[in-house]
């Protein structure tokens, strides 16, 4: 009798082990679309940033660049205006 029930158990511990495993490779399938989605999710998103980023930095460079050119006609007009001012005194004295 304990032999009938052992074989029993070990067979129930089998079939357990058989149904683990199969609902394993279930949930590991599920979980590899789930994966795949996110991954790709993922790509979409990271080269959507991306884009973002380097169209923030032109523009950036682009704005900084005007203001760098917008300084040095500035500074062309105010060495103009002391040139200007220099003569100016020169002829009065």
């Amino acid at each position: 009798m304990k032999t009938i029930n052992a074989a029993n158990k070990t067979m129930v511990h089998l079939d357990t082990i058989k149904i683990y495993s199969l609902n394993a490779l279930a949930f590991l399938s599920t979980l590899t679309a789930i994966d795949t989605i996110l991954k790709l999710t993922l790509l979409v998103v990271s080269i959507v940033y991306t884009t973002v980023k380097i169209f923030s930095v032109i523009k950036n460079e682009l704005k900084i660049k005007g203001t760098v050119d917008k300084m040095e006609k500035n500074v062309k007009e105010l060495k103009e205006i002391k040139e200007e001012i220099k003569k100016g005194g020169k002829k009065q004295r």
